[in-house]
């Protein structure tokens, strides 16, 4: 059994190695430059930064299922979420339909940032339609319409909301404010959120991968929480009296905006200030739910203990 990932090296393809290592499965992973977070797994490296490469076609060809993990998360504009998202994308497809490839599933992770937020707790699910806010989300939805178009090869679609856990650099960000004593809030504070934990994904797209499902799925637990809930959590397991600072929301968009100005591609960014305000980023995994009878392990508690417990032990806090 051959599988293929891309975007091994990063926090979530890193965990999908370590649960297909633990059924004595090695991977083939494709490296556009470091082994990061793959250091001392067990995987077979496949070196190269196009699909077109010739060892990255030998090893398509024969493989059996691919997780298609790669993505842009931050970029500096709406052409450069295009071409590592919607274009990386269709020269791996095309490439597989060019060399007659004989895999037999495609494990694709898109995110509910597809969708427009909603209001009044209703849950977004696989029949809401796509109608992103954000140049990320907007990319990510162009594959799904690819994707709707093509009947080749047997797809299914991981709608996800966000993922932390042990390796998330991002959310570690968020931590690091509570630690130093402040949780904030931006606007009114009372918008609400799933997330999801990374090992909780990685066992739902194992279980899809072995019932070798197709279609499109968000996957979540249908818990959800208000960013005063998040942050009442954070700093109860940090031991931390951080203090609630709203932040208008025209000074986080200045805030943010400078940030990347200063950072680069930074996760306080003027993409995510409009994320995180346009609404209730919250969904329904009823139908995977109910197709697999899959359990989720963690609450968002749980997730949190351990994520934190990972930062310090790797003094990230």
């Amino acid at each position: 059994m051959k599988i293929f990932i891309t975007g091994g090296t990063g926090f979530i393809g890193s965990h999908l190695v370590d649960k297909l290592n633990k059924k004595e499965i090695v991977p083939y992973s494709m490296i556009r430059s470091k082994l990061k977070w793959l250091k001392n797994k067990k995987i077979n490296a496949v070196y190269g930064k196009s699909f077109s490469e010739e060892n990255i076609k030998n090893i398509l060809k024969e493989a059996d299922a691919v997780f298609y993990l790669a993505g842009v998360t931050k970029a500096p504009d709406y052409e450069t979420f295009v071409e590592g998202n919607l274009s990386a994308f269709m020269e791996f497809y095309n490439t597989l339909i060019r060399i007659k490839s004989k895999v037999k599933w495609i494990g694709y992770i898109s995110t509910m940032a597809v969708n427009r937020p909603q209001e009044n707790i209703k849950l977004l699910d696989e029949t809401s339609p796509l109608d992103p806010v954000s140049q990320y989300g907007k990319s990510k939805a162009l594959i799904e319409d690819f994707l709707r178009t093509r009947k080749e090869y047997p797809v299914f679609i991981a709608r996800i909301p966000g993922v932390f856990g042990p390796r998330d650099m991002d959310f570690l960000e968020y931590f690091k404010m509570v630690q130093k004593g402040m949780v904030p809030i931006i606007g009114k504070g009372n918008n609400r959120a799933s997330l999801i934990y990374v090992k909780d994904l990685i066992n739902a797209l194992d279980l899809a991968y072995e019932k070798k499902l197709k279609g499109t799925f968000y996957i979540c637990n249908n818990e959800f929480h208000s960013y005063k809930e998040i942050g009442s959590i954070s700093r109860n397991l940090l031991n931390k009296k951080a203090i609630y600072v709203k932040i208008p929301l025209f000074i986080a968009r200045i805030f943010a905006h400078f940030n990347e100005f200063i950072k680069g591609n930074n996760i306080v960014n003027e993409e995510k200030i409009v994320e995180i305000t346009s609404g209730d980023w919250i969904c329904s995994g009823e139908k995977f739910i109910k197709v697999t009878d899959f359990k989720f392990n963690f609450t968002l508690e749980q997730g949190f203990k351990e994520t934190i417990e990972w930062y310090k032990e790797y003094n990230y806090l």
